[in-house]
């Protein structure tokens, strides 16, 4: 399916006819089958297969974010990914609202990646519930564990997060 480019923020009524799926048994699709969304400016990427799958759903105010995983610690991340591919130098900043998680180790933020394989090199600042507070994480080495540094409390909904790259540089608070 081919669409002419979406505007971000805006709701659209995808309407398809005439489609089959591609089985051997070419099975229609029903004719006039709609799906609305609202077109967000972020790619989604699942990395590493988590075993729940995530959503990002554009808001007047930015994004919901749903996501799953099992980590992004270790040799190998699995987790929800919303992204923009990005080249050259860097300043993001980002407000975490509000956190729900299903468990306190749970993470979100920004995160700066190499590529979308599991065990990518990546600079990312992250918060979560307030047990696991704002920090800085990273893999330097493609393949090798992650670590962590820094910390500190976070106070949603007045959580503040940035990740900005100065030549090969990154620092994020």
């Amino acid at each position: 399916i081919s669409t002419a480019p979406f505007n971000p923020g805006t709701t659209y009524t995808l309407t398809l006819n005439g489609l089959t799926d591609q089985a051997a048994a070419a099975n229609a699709v029903a004719a006039n089958s709609q799906a609305q969304f609202t077109a967000a400016s972020l790619s989604y990427a699942d990395i590493g297969s988590p075993a729940v799958g995530g959503s990002i759903v554009s808001t007047p105010d930015g994004f919901n974010i749903t996501a799953g995983g099992t980590n992004i610690t270790g040799a190998a991340d699995q987790f929800t990914l919303g992204y923009n591919q990005i080249t050259g130098d860097f300043d993001i900043k980002l407000r975490v609202q509000s956190f729900t998680a299903a468990q306190p180790w749970a993470r979100g933020g920004l995160m700066a990646r190499e590529t979308l394989a599991a065990n990518s090199r990546f600079a990312a600042t992250m918060a979560g519930p307030s047990v696991l507070g704002e920090f800085f994480q990273s893999r330097v080495t493609a393949g090798a564990d992650a670590t962590t540094s820094g910390w500190h409390p976070v106070n949603h909904p007045y959580t503040w997060m940035r990740l900005s790259r100065a030549g090969n540089v990154f620092s994020g608070y």
